[in-house]
């Protein structure tokens, strides 16, 4: 039980040592910017709308081609459109 509390206590301290140093700063700068421009914000920042944005998969069949579309086309995909594994396994 002595043990476990010296370690305990030693680890506390240690870790408390590294708290205190200085943190790294790769890449800071005087010159480093935090905000971007609004365009360059707009390219990493971008969406687009997805073909059953009014209703829900669940109210209307699935359409293969649509899925795929709009996401990676994969057997998950291919799974909400067939909704029974032989038929998916038989497109896959």
């Amino acid at each position: 039980m002595l043990i476990l509390a010296l370690l305990l206590c030693h680890f506390t301290l240690c870790g408390l040592c590294t708290c205190v140093r200085k943190p790294l700063q790769v890449g800071a700068g005087p010159d480093s910017q935090v905000f971007v421009a609004d365009q360059e914000a707009n390219t990493f920042l971008g969406r687009h709308l997805l073909f059953n944005r009014f209703d829900f998969e669940i109210f209307t069949p699935g359409n293969l081609e649509r899925e795929c579309f709009e996401e990676t086309c994969n057997y998950e995909e291919a799974r909400e459109v067939f909704e029974n594994i032989p038929d998916t396994a038989e497109w896959s």
